[in-house]
């Protein structure tokens, strides 16, 4: 059975709602066992990600979804 997780997110509506942020890192990680300070540091990170042009174009991520999972 595959691994699935929750997320819930608050979008920006300044920013273009077809960009999905994929940081790279494990998926289970627990915040409520992190420090504010390591929240804050992994934010900071999944943020340079972003500004850094490393995202993808949402319409893409999910089709590639269905495509695999069809």
């Amino acid at each position: 059975m595959e691994k699935t997780s929750t997320l819930n997110l608050r979008v920006n509506p300044e920013l273009n709602a077809n960009i999905v942020l994929l940081p790279k890192m494990p998926s289970d990680i627990n915040a409520s066992e992190m420090s504010a300070e390591q929240i804050h540091e992994k934010l900071e990170r999944g943020y340079a990600d972003y500004s850094n042009g490393n995202v993808y174009n949402a319409d893409d991520v999910f089709e590639e979804f269905r495509r695999k999972h069809s």
